[in-house]
Parts: C-alpha cells; structure tokens; sequence
C-alpha cells in the first residue's frame, strides 16, 4: 500500500515553479541584452569646483546627444561629440546640459499662468569674480602659490630658530606621558 498521497500535485507544483524560473530568466536575459545600447560609463577630463566635472560618455550609443554645446569658456576644454558636464548633488549624479529656447518658452508658459516658479539649485561654481574657468584655475594658482610662500618663509624661520633641539624633549616623551594620562583616566 502507498503511503505517497498527492504526489501528483507536488510533481505539478514543481514543473509550474521550473516553468515560472525559465520565463524569469529569458525574459530577464532579453531585458538585459535590450538595455545594453543605454548603458553608459563616463570617463571623468576635469574637475571644476563645486563637484562638477568634465565628462566623456563611454558607451549609450542609442542615447540623445543634445544640440546644444557646452561653451570652452565653461569647460576649459573644445567641445565633442559625447562631452558632458557632470555634477554631484547630494550624493545625487545629475548631467548639466544648456538651458534652450524651448526650456525658456516653458519657464515663461508656466510663470505667466500664474503657477509656481520654476524651482532650480545654483551650483555657485561661476560668479561676477568668477566668471570663466580660466579665472577660476588662476585664482587657485595664485592661492597654492601664496600658500608655498607661507610655507618657506615658516620653513626658513625655523631653520633660523635652530630647529628641534636635542634635550629639549627626548624622544617618545610626549606618548609616555600621554599614556599615563589616559591610564590615570582609566583608573
């Protein structure tokens, strides 16, 4: 006599689970093999101030370029086909691209409806001092250069002063007596 009731409907319930995986995967597999033409890496060129970066796009072939170019005043770098301004905003990875005449129409459209301002985030990286990449890499020249002058003249008083001298503080003191702090603390 047997012992095995509904072994039917397990054997069933099996081959209907196998049936839904395999779907799983084709479908899946055709949905991923789809996607390929989108995927998109990006090579990052510059850096600019404010988490903004110079970009090459590296694949998404099927992606919309844009019409618009990106200003060498702006970049730092001549226009191609594939470039992109990058920015990070908190911890959010957004591409820039030029504001055009049909953007302008809708933010005139939607002001003059009476309906909210368009909301927008600045990114404060050009300003009336400034107002080109150009100026920005020349102020940070002049700072680093400010700053190794700062540097040598400490360096060369320093120098002058003798520098370290022996005896003063022998060697390790300073972590002996932190030691003893905190094993006091701890005490």
């Amino acid at each position: 006599m047997s012992t095995n009731k509904g072994g039917g409907v397990a054997i069933l319930g099996f081959l209907v689970i196998l049936l839904f995986l395999m779907l799983d995967f084709i479908l899946g597999d055709i949905r991923a093999l789809q996607a390929i033409a989108w995927h998109t890496n990006w090579a990052v060129l510059k850096q600019l101030p404010s988490r903004l970066f110079v970009c090459r796009r590296e694949g998404g072939a099927f992606l919309e370029h844009g019409k618009a170019h990106i200003a060498e005043r702006v970049t730092g770098t001549a226009y191609f086909q594939g470039m992109a301004l990058i920015c990070e905003l908190r911890g959010l990875i957004v591409q820039l691209k030029p504001v055009d005449t049909k953007d302008w129409t809708l933010a005139w459209n939607q002001l003059s409806n009476g309906e909210d301002h368009i909301r927008f985030m600045g990114l404060d990286v050009f300003n009336p001092q400034r107002r080109t990449l150009e100026v920005i890499h020349q102020q940070m020249e002049d700072a680093r250069d400010e700053a190794e002058k700062k540097l040598e003249m400490e360096r060369e008083k320093f120098e002058a002063s003798g520098g370290i001298k022996s005896g003063t503080c022998p060697p390790g003191a300073f972590l002996k007596r932190r030691d003893s702090e905190i094993s006091e603390f701890l005490h």
